[in-house]
């Protein structure tokens, strides 16, 4: 009877906090949410045992709650170590450091109930323990867990503490849909990610058509995230007609639930007047959601707009801050923004290592700006050893990329035989590139290039 209650509790929680995943991406700060409020149901649920500790952690006397539970650890409670670990991984006024001896001790329990398999599941994916949470989901998914299956989904999906596997995925996602009658959110949330395979054609012949169908039934029942990847499409025009008004309102649906990725979005639309009327206001106040649940991308749009001051006041330090925030979560647009910081000495004091370490982090997940940083800064020497092969070979992927200060420096590299063997020829052919996208230097030295050697133009 208890775990009836609990199960019942459980879907609950999962349909008041929403999918633990956006579009594919691993959840934030939902996640601690459903963490705590799990620890606290399982406490009530469970009883007399631990009535005190309960009420410990209502009142937030968290000392005396991890007294109380580590009492009733020693006496045999099979349930302490459990609850003991919860509030561990939630942090909850609890030293961190703590949180291994408590996690061995759960893995000497291995809880066999469903429900419970399923938690610890959710509590080493959190940590980001995959192989952990595989072994937990895994059990737990056979035995019909929905949330077990759509999870266990993801980890086969992203090959995250398993080999990747499509097939399994996809199977996994279908048998939680098919069970939507008694968790429809978490049912909507494989129908998402099954949108996502059919859209990006991940184990499935890619259609459309099929992904659009999948958003539009979250999207009718309200899922937060269905309506923001439907608005992409629209916005995108994938499968649809172009409409960037849809795509606005369905991210303002969307922003409005507390979605961090739409909340970034709408930031953007509104600094860059992209599809609304630029408002810095407008941009900073969904910025800021998004950031206040640690959304990377808010973080960066906060950043930008203190460097800027654009709609707040100029503040480098401040802008570095964010910068900062957002990079170490391996956003790559904000690891670039923070090594231009770094190179100028912006808000932190100048520092050309630094700046080259953050352009290479970026480079690697090939973002075209820190590439072509990077490459000057080989060129010249600056943080790193001076390296004219890096320089051209780092400048040319920016270039490839349609970055176009890359694609007028790489002709210039080419027309001079720096880093590379000369050649005219190619220099022409970047120089066409960035000319067309509006470069006037560019055309200029096109200009120089065909009455030196006029058969080049003539090709």
């Amino acid at each position: 009877m208890v775990y009836k209650r609990l199960s019942a509790a459980i879907q609950s929680l999962y349909h008041k906090f929403g999918e633990p995943f956006g579009p594919i991406v691993l959840f934030g700060g939902n996640m601690k949410k459903l963490l705590l409020a799990l620890s606290a149901l399982t406490i009530m649920a469970i009883g007399g045992d631990i009535e005190d500790a309960q009420n410990a952690i209502k009142a937030k006397e968290y000392d005396k709650a991890l007294v109380l539970l580590k009492k009733a650890m020693r006496e045999g409670n099979p349930r302490a170590s459990f609850l003991l670990g919860k509030l561990y991984l939630s942090g909850i006024g609890i030293d961190k450091e703590k949180e291994k001896d408590l996690l061995l001790s759960q893995q000497s329990s291995d809880p066999g109930d469903i429900d419970t398999r399923s938690f610890l599941g959710l509590l080493y994916f959190e940590r980001k323990n995959y192989e952990k949470a595989l072994y937990y989901f895994k059990g737990s998914a056979e035995q019909g867990n929905i949330i077990s299956q759509v999870y266990l989904g993801e980890l086969y999906q992203k090959g995250a503490g398993v080999q990747q596997d499509y097939k399994k995925a996809i199977a996994l996602y279908e048998k939680a849909i098919a069970q939507g009658s008694s968790y429809p959110e978490a049912s909507i949330h494989a129908q998402n990610n099954l949108a996502g395979m059919y859209r990006d054609g991940q184990g499935v012949k890619k259609d459309l058509q099929k992904a659009i169908k999948l958003y539009k039934k979250g999207a009718k029942k309200g899922n937060a995230t269905s309506q923001y990847c439907l608005g992409k499409m629209y916005d995108r025009g994938e499968g649809v007609k172009r409409d960037h008004k849809k795509a606005v309102a369905l991210y303002q649906k969307a922003a409005g639930q507390g979605l961090a990725e739409a909340q970034s979005m709408l930031g953007t639309l509104y600094e860059n007047g992209l599809e609304v009327k630029r408002d810095y206001a407008k941009a900073l106040q969904w910025y800021q959601k998004a950031a206040q649940q640690g959304d990377a991308k808010g973080f960066n749009g906060l950043g930008t707009l203190c460097y800027t001051g654009k709609g707040v006041k100029q503040d480098y330090a401040k802008a570095a801050t964010y910068y900062t925030k957002a990079a170490a979560q391996g956003y790559a647009r904000a690891q670039t923004n923070l090594g231009i910081l770094y190179y100028l000495g912006r808000g932190v004091k100048q520092d050309y290592k630094k700046a080259a370490q953050w352009y290479q982090k970026a480079a690697e997940q090939q973002e075209p700006q820190a590439q072509h940083n990077l490459g000057l800064m080989y060129g010249d020497g600056q943080g790193v050893a001076r390296d004219d092969k890096k320089a051209a070979q780092l400048i040319r992927k920016a270039a490839e990329q349609g970055y176009t200060p890359s694609q007028l420096s790489v002709g210039i590299l080419y027309y001079n035989g720096q880093g590379v063997k000369q050649n005219k020829l190619q220099a022409y052919r970047y120089w066409v590139m960035a000319a067309q996208e509006g470069d006037l230097s560019a055309q200029k030295n096109l200009d120089m290039l065909c009455l030196e050697s006029p058969w080049i133009c003539k090709q």
